[in-house]
């Protein structure tokens, strides 16, 4: 792709030339008619520290410090957190305010993550600001209340798993690249984060590896080694697949005829719902693995029962440590999966 033009808004938010696919576009700060003249003055310089905020995390992110997704969402969100502020008229917040919009949210239907992540988004921003002398640091003493822990995920056979892959019926490419998303979660114990940044040029099949990006990495710095129904399965798809340079997508969406090969990775979303479609299908009605329940109790995704289901057939083979190393567990979530071994209900 050749570069693009420096536009206006490439140099406000901190873009090289050629970024602009990488950093959003500038959103517009809510909407001021109606609102005092005094007030839009002292709205203006607080608008203003948001604004240095997120330029400053742009070009960050343009360097390789900050991922990407971390900018959009805490664009997204303070952008929320200002439209709240001027709606309550108020152009210089404190922590005050900063529960009191939190708890706003809870009375929304935010759930307990959704909470977590304002906060810190605010965190961030204020922490960034009190480093600077721009303003005091109003979300020190903030706290939230603890995410209470999922329920267990349910261990799925490695039977069940291969009957899984056999319900994708088909020889359309779509199934081809279903059959081989199924395989290669189970057979890495990887989150579907892992096979969205995959690309074509992380895959050594020949040497059943793949080399991955996990969640909060900055670089494919992980390696699973795939088993044969991993590799059987990869090796059909991409001889399938149109040849495309290695930074491609791994698994490319597809166009609105199912056929057509994109250029953008498949979403986390999608391979979510992939597996829980999958497993539901196989299992008809479960609601311990795919279903999401409507109030305040979490649950684990199919996804990551698929994936929690891995490690229990590799700590069954080799032991708790070679399962917790395949995924480059932290002492507290080696502890907490040794602790839950025993609560798994079977299935399948």
């Amino acid at each position: 792709m050749p570069p693009t033009r420096t536009s206006a808004t490439d140099l406000r938010w901190g873009n090289n030339p050629g970024d602009g696919r990488v950093i959003p576009a500038a959103e517009a700060h809510p909407d001021l008619d109606g609102m005092p003249e005094e007030f839009r003055r002292e709205w203006a310089v607080y608008a203003g520290l948001i604004t240095a905020w997120l330029s400053d995390l742009a070009r960050r992110t343009v360097r390789g410090e900050r991922a990407a997704t971390t900018l959009q969402q805490y664009r997204r969100l303070a952008h929320r957190w200002a439209g709240w502020l001027i709606a309550q008229g108020c152009a210089a917040p404190t922590a005050r305010h900063a529960r009191r919009f939190l708890a706003w949210g809870a009375k929304q239907g935010w759930r307990d993550h959704t909470v977590h992540a304002y906060r810190a988004t605010l965190r961030s921003l204020y922490t960034w600001a009190a480093q600077g002398g721009r303003a005091a640091n109003i979300t020190a003493t903030i706290r939230c209340q603890p995410n209470p822990l999922p329920a267990i995920a349910p261990g799925l056979s490695a039977g069940l798993v291969t009957a899984c892959i056999r319900a994708i019926a088909g020889r359309t490419l779509q199934a081809y690249r279903d059959r081989a998303i199924v395989a290669v979660l189970y057979a890495g114990a990887l989150e579907p984060i892992s096979l969205h940044r995959a690309r074509r040029g992380d895959l050594q099949l020949r040497r059943g590896l793949l080399r991955h990006q996990p969640r909060g990495h900055r670089e494919a710095d992980a390696v699973v080694r795939l088993d044969r129904q991993a590799q059987q399965l990869l090796d059909r798809y991409l001889r399938r697949l149109p040849r495309a340079g290695s930074d491609s997508p791994l698994f490319p969406a597809f166009g609105h005829d199912r056929t057509t090969v994109t250029g953008r990775p498949l979403s986390t979303l999608s391979l979510r719902l992939l597996v829980r479609r999958t497993i539901d299908h196989v299992l008809g009605t479960a609601p311990a693995v795919g279903k999401r329940r409507r109030g305040r109790t979490p649950q684990r995704a199919a996804s990551r029962a698929l994936r929690r289901s891995a490690l229990v057939s590799a700590a069954g083979r080799y032991g708790i440590e070679h399962a917790m190393a395949m995924v480059q567990a932290t002492p507290l979530k080696r502890r907490r999966f040794a602790a839950t071994l025993e609560a798994l209900q079977p299935v399948g």
